[in-house]
């Protein structure tokens, strides 16, 4: 039994009318067919489970930043004191139509030129924009300049995030009139594990502009090890946590696990402080059924003495 559910093996993709038992020693051979206690619905396991560490390193967050430190973000950023304004969440430095908000509880920091995000421009035509390679080259000479590229930060993707089109109103043509490029970097593998929430996002427009940047980069200190759960074990096998996003599917749908992986989690709250960067099983796949297709992701507590994954307060 895994995830609170009965493991089926099945070679012909029916569904055998006896739920059998099985141990991880027999999850060897995929795709692996498996019935929900609670709901009736079945999922296919078409992936390894992690091997587990035993023990694992937990990780206090240590985020906060000072007013002194936002300050001098703000100047490093081209921002003066004068357009600001100080809340209980957060901080924003105003110029124009530039906007820069930090947050106080975990050091996220949001930059926007809103003369180019809000509006138009000829500029930000798709002819206008830099190849994708040179993009990429442009946002991280961007962080590189301000400071904003920490040491263990890795190129991840680069995709089309904003587009916006003009329709005529007989719909005979359709101009694409602003297009931008988004050139994420996340961090490197923290103990060996993939990090959820860290990530650097920078809006490249046309021209090579930087109109957009979204920077969440914890600081984390260790703080001690903590025993494991595993998919063997009793605690992890409880049908409540294994949702996999059902609300919406049809109900003969089936789902397909595709990745099961141990990560970090954090949620970088802005109004609730979180105490410990938390070990999670990350599980992801899709749910197929009725001729539709549904993405879903579950992230289960790894380390059950910490408590839930999200701190409340």
């Amino acid at each position: 039994m895994i995830f609170g559910y009965y493991i089926l093996i099945s070679t012909n993709g029916s569904v055998p009318e006896q739920a059998i038992p099985m141990d991880n020693n027999s999850l060897k051979t995929a795709p692996v067919q498996s019935q929900s206690l609670s709901t009736g619905r079945f999922v296919v396991l078409n992936t390894s489970l992690p091997e587990s560490p035993g023990t694992i390193m937990v990780y206090r967050i240590e985020n906060e930043i000072s007013r002194e430190e936002a300050l001098s973000l703000g100047k490093q950023l081209g921002f003066s004191n004068t357009g600001m304004l100080e809340g209980d969440i957060a901080i924003t430095f105003i110029d124009g139509d530039r906007e820069l908000l930090i947050e106080w509880l975990n050091g996220r920091m949001i930059y926007a030129d809103f003369s180019r995000l809000s509006k138009s421009d000829p500029r930000d035509r798709p002819e206008n924009l830099p190849s994708p390679d040179k993009a990429v080259q442009i946002a991280k000479e961007y962080l590189l300049a301000y400071g904003l590229f920490p040491d263990d930060a890795e190129f991840a993707s680069i995709s089309h995030g904003g587009t916006r089109r003009a329709i005529s109103t007989d719909g005979s043509v359709d101009t694409i009139v602003y297009q931008d490029w988004q050139v994420h970097f996340v961090r490197k593998p923290l103990n060996g594990f993939t990090l959820t929430s860290d990530g650097i996002t920078v809006t490249v427009a046309g021209g090579g502009d930087i109109i957009r940047l979204e920077k969440y980069w914890g600081t984390y200190v260790p703080y001690r090890e903590y025993p494991m759960i595993t998919p063997e074990e009793e605690k992890f096998q409880t049908d409540d946590y294994l949702r996999l996003g059902m609300a919406m599917i049809p109900p003969d749908a089936i789902g397909y696990v595709n990745n099961i992986d141990i990560v970090y989690f954090t949620d970088p709250s802005p109004i609730t402080k979180q105490t410990y960067l938390r070990p999670a099983y990350w599980i992801r796949g899709v749910w197929r059924g009725d001729g539709s297709t549904q993405s879903f992701s579950e992230l289960i507590p790894a380390v059950p003495e910490l408590g839930q994954l999200i701190e409340l307060g």
